[in-house]
């Protein structure tokens, strides 16, 4: 009997123990994981619906200003310095230039920026055809949190419309953003 209630009371107790929640501990183990960043000041440009038609005009007509051209957004890490330009295009004869493939006539054109004159954003490696003692105009800005965006216009002289003949003429430039 005596060994009967020693069961029981040891039954008892260890009931007691986990239901105070004194059960023995389970085990673990643990590690460690790093996470990192590493941000790094950078800048993008978007041309998207940035060109224009000119058109179909006689060959005498008046000079074309202020055609709308798009846009282009540039955005930049806040606070980066950043030079906004174009390339003299495929047809670069000392301006942009737009040609005829038929008759290897040209007509010059000036493509602008919010109103400044786009060229050349005054690093020679990316246009070797713009002497780097002479860079072309170009848009100097800062970035900020959010994108900035340059409305574009064209714009083609008189001598250049009424020097040309008949004809299609065309060009494709290249916007750069330099930091």
């Amino acid at each position: 009997m005596v060994m009967e209630v020693k069961r029981v009371l040891i039954m008892v107790v260890s009931t007691m123990v986990m239901s105070e929640g004194l059960a023995v501990a389970e085990m673990a183990s643990s590690g460690t994981a790093e996470y990192s960043i590493t941000l790094v000041d950078s800048c993008s440009i978007d041309t998207t619906g940035a060109s224009t038609d000119f058109g179909t005009h006689p060959v005498d007509s008046d000079p074309l200003a202020d055609v709308p051209s798009g846009a282009v957004e540039v955005s930049c890490t806040t606070g980066i310095s950043y030079r906004l330009g174009m390339d003299g295009g495929l047809n670069f004869m000392g301006s942009p230039t737009m040609l005829d493939s038929v008759s290897g006539a040209f007509i010059y054109y000036d493509i602008l920026a919010s109103g400044i004159p786009l060229g050349d954003n005054g690093l020679s490696e990316l246009d070797p055809a713009y002497p780097e003692s002479n860079p072309s105009p170009c848009i100097n800005g800062v970035g900020i949190s959010s994108p900035i965006i340059y409305d574009l216009t064209a714009e083609v002289g008189l001598n250049s419309v009424q020097a040309s003949p008949a004809g299609n003429y065309t060009d494709v430039v290249t916007f750069t953003v330099a930091w």
